[in-house]
């Protein structure tokens, strides 16, 4: 397995999984779910990453199971950077396409770790280009549908719905079947490229937003709050995110999480334990740790804390965090706040 793991904000899923449970029903999702190792729930989450390749297994067997083989360009007007929570907020607070798209390329390592783009000026026109973390990866056919989606979209936030650009260049082989694509996007397209593109004519650049301002500025101060750091790519904090992502939305599994990394159980512990760790004992450590937090910075009860941990019981969460603190849960949220009472005295 490799030291550096490319993820993405679980926001990127949008509202894909709506659009499976519509179009192909809840054993459709729940199958998609089961095969990426994806928690359920967790494109919700503002700081939640998961794996990239878990993304493109998610709408892969999404599309085997449906029998369309391009789920992911049946999706891709239905992609939208507007799923990314407050991270999109502040790129559409910009004036005009040209500094929206400026703020994008500022916040993208908070959406995503591996990714790059670029907005290069050719004389009268303007070349897009992208570069994804998992080019050339199985299912990566997928992605680039969706892809299309996504950048055009972004860009008829300020040119309209019907905007089209000058022409779309792929880094995958052509489909033998192109009606979709050409009745989808009718516009140029070109395969086999060395990176993702999208032309388009520079005055476009100065186009000012069609949606409204929000009543409260969003700031890049907001973004960074919003999503804690940026996108990991280590092993721990990736293994340590999704964890944390598993407590607020199902539970904590070690087979699951194998499933995002794309490895067995067995070589995850084997690389965790290179690291000195295992995957029981680092759920332990982080949820001793989110437990502190809400303790300390909610008023949240003890019950419900243990519930929004994944305990069965008030009881099994006391003997879980004395058994690592060598202190009960009540004792410890008493004496916290006794000592931040005689600090203000």
């Amino acid at each position: 397995m490799s030291s550096f793991i490319p993820t993405v904000s679980a926001t990127t899923l949008g509202v894909l999984p709506e659009f499976i449970l519509e179009n192909f029903g809840q054993k459709g999702l729940d199958h998609a779910y089961e095969i990426s190792g994806i928690p359920e729930g967790i494109s919700t989450l503002q700081n939640a990453y998961i794996p990239e390749a878990s993304v493109a297994m998610f709408l892969e067997s999404a599309a085997r199971l449906s029998g369309e083989h391009q789920l992911g360009l049946i999706f891709a007007p239905h992609t939208s950077v507007r799923s990314y929570g407050t991270l999109a907020d502040y790129c559409f607070e910009a004036e005009t396409l040209g500094k929206t798209m400026a703020r994008y390329m500022c916040v993208l390592p908070y959406h995503a770790s591996h990714h790059a783009m670029a907005v290069q000026k050719q004389g009268d026109k303007v070349v897009v280009r992208y570069k994804h973390a998992t080019v050339g990866a199985p299912n990566y056919e997928q992605i680039a549908y969706g892809m299309i989606g996504m950048i055009i979209n972004f860009l008829r936030e300020f040119t309209g719905p019907n905007w089209l650009p000058d022409s779309i260049c792929l880094e995958i082989s052509k489909p033998r079947v192109m009606s979709l694509l050409e009745l989808l996007y009718p516009c140029p397209f070109t395969f086999n490229q060395p990176e993702f593109c999208i032309i388009f004519d520079r005055e476009i650049l100065n186009l000012r937003r069609t949606c409204k301002k929000l009543r409260k500025p969003v700031t890049l101060s907001d973004v960074r709050r919003s999503r804690s750091s940026q996108a990991p790519s280590s092993l721990l904090d990736v293994t340590s995110n999704i964890i944390k992502s598993q407590i607020k939305t199902t539970k904590t599994n070690l087979g699951r999480t194998a499933q995002l990394f794309g490895c067995s159980t067995r070589t995850l512990q084997r690389e965790l334990g290179y690291l000195g760790l295992s995957f029981r004992t680092l759920t332990t450590c982080i949820r001793m740790n989110l437990a502190n937090e809400l303790m300390l910075e909610t008023n949240m009860s003890l019950t419900d804390i243990a519930n929004e941990l994944g305990y069965s019981s008030h009881a099994h969460f006391t003997r879980a965090y004395h058994a690592e603190n060598q202190t009960t849960p009540s004792e410890f949220r008493h004496a916290e706040r006794f000592a931040n009472t005689n600090s203000t005295m």
